[in-house]
């Protein structure tokens, strides 16, 4: 993470905000609670595309449910508690259920059609082969939907509204995400 955080810095230096790099990183935003998070930016790796140089990438995760299979444009699932802007300190409480950047009340509902193996759309990914395609439906309905067939029955962890983030700056507000602000001259 201090790695990053030196990138920002830098950036916000140049565009002429580095009053509020300095609020920021007393923010508790910068600080390392949820683990080691500057072992995420050292894997390196040497491939063509960067000549066979030592290239460092991001170690991330990603998790295998109902919205990796497609995209889904006029809204969340009723399953999804993603975050985009976790407050810091959030992952404490993973035991007891992470709080939620949205509303989870409603949502889409994604259903798998057991019909799908017979698809020639679908069953072209495995170049027809009608058995190895309900292999790899069985296997989408078992990883990425838990068992089920439709998304709604997914297990989910509880829906836990994430309060408000207080701004840094010369505009106090509270927002569903964290806004900076330069400092009064």
């Amino acid at each position: 993470m201090q790695h990053i955080a030196i990138q920002h810095r830098v950036l916000l230096c140049r565009t002429g905000s580095a009053q509020c790099i300095n609020s920021a990183t007393s923010s508790s935003c910068f600080d390392d609670r949820e683990g080691h998070q500057g072992a995420a930016t050292q894997g390196v790796n040497s491939t063509p595309e960067s000549n066979f140089q030592q290239t460092h990438y991001l170690r991330t995760i990603t998790p295998l449910a109902p919205e990796a299979l497609a995209a889904f444009p006029t809204g969340r699932l009723n399953s999804n508690r993603s975050n985009p802007y976790t407050a810091a300190g959030g992952y404490g409480r993973l035991g007891s259920g992470l709080e939620s950047f949205h509303s989870c009340s409603g949502g889409l509902n994604a259903k798998l059609d057991p019909n799908t193996p017979n698809d020639p759309n679908f069953n072209a990914i495995t170049g027809g082969d009608v058995t190895a395609a309900q292999t790899l439906f069985d296997n989408i309905k078992k990883y990425a939907f838990g068992g089920e067939t439709e998304s709604s029955a997914v297990p989910a962890p509880p829906c836990i509204p994430q309060g408000g983030f207080s701004s840094l700056g010369q505009i106090p507000e509270v927002t569903d995400y964290w806004h900076v602000y330069s400092r009064n001259p």
